[in-house]
């Protein structure tokens, strides 16, 4: 390609840098995934940014959030893998930006926990009818945004069944992000140290989940573009939720916040419900 010179007062030839401009960032230098057009694929990257802040600033909702907005434009076979890698790398960063308020204690059992059920969910979760997937998913979204959560009763097995129970439940429904926090939120840590232990639980969860879905023949190459891009939107959606925390409280933002899934998870569970009664 010609060097890009922006002629001024010219406009066949600035319309003809333009163009060629254009073409770097076209296919098949940046290939869009099968079924995904570029107005899809520039909305999930500003979604990705805008669920990363919400996680970031309230500690849980924008995977729940982010899983069902996805489901609606995703085709039901790649839902989870997709959603997966990009939490994967959304969880990354914040662990990153708030490591030094990491509580390790759970870590190691909740890790033992996620890789037994890793092994036991992975061989099911390809083989569920799309139906069902998107009606599971509309119900757990439903339900993140109805019912409070508690754990306490698990005692020091907590960790251990926390990543047992959800991981085997992420092949299914991907975003269990509120059911590790019940947890989390039982070791009662300040507001960071929350944030930051949660990150690095799900960061395990969700590596362990795209490992066995890689392993079982998903085509991750394929939506690449899309999650590395997504990842890139939900740090700087990170960063913002992060400073964010610093200066507000979460009271008014979390009523808003179970709105939004409640509708979501409303209108997910019903194109389920219709695709299962076909």
């Amino acid at each position: 390609m010609p060097p890009l010179v922006w002629t001024g007062g010219h406009y066949k030839a600035n319309l003809a840098h333009a163009r060629d401009l254009l073409r770097v960032f076209s296919p098949p230098n940046f290939p869009l995934p099968p079924g995904v057009s570029a107005a899809t694929f520039a909305f999930l990257a500003i979604i990705s940014c805008a669920t990363s802040a919400i996680t970031a600033f309230v500690g849980i909702g924008g995977g729940a959030l982010l899983l069902g907005i996805l489901a609606s434009v995703l085709p039901p076979s790649s839902l989870i893998a997709v959603h997966g890698a990009v939490q994967l790398g959304s969880n990354l960063g914040r662990f990153f930006v708030n490591i030094q308020y990491v509580d390790w204690s759970a870590w190691l059992p909740f890790t033992f926990g996620s890789v037994l059920a890793a092994f036991l969910g992975g061989g099911l979760s390809v083989n569920l009818p799309p139906g069902l997937v998107e009606f599971i998913v509309g119900i757990f979204v439903i339900w993140t945004a109805l019912i409070h959560v508690e754990m306490r009763w698990l005692g020091t097995a907590g960790p251990l069944v926390a990543g047992l129970v959800s991981t085997f439940l992420t092949f299914f429904i991907g975003a269990t992000g509120p059911f590790v926090a019940a947890y989390t939120k039982s070791l009662l840590l300040e507001r960071f140290p929350y944030i930051a232990t949660q990150a690095v639980l799900m960061t395990t969860q969700h590596g362990l989940k795209v490992i066995v879905l890689q392993a079982l023949g998903f085509q991750f190459r394929e939506w690449a573009t899309l999650i590395l891009v997504m990842i890139a939107t939900g740090f700087a959606g990170t960063l913002i939720g992060t400073a964010a925390l610093r200066q507000t409280t979460d009271e008014r933002f979390q009523y808003l916040l179970n709105i939004v899934l409640l509708i979501i998870g409303v209108r997910i569970a019903w194109i389920g419900l219709r695709l299962i009664l076909a």
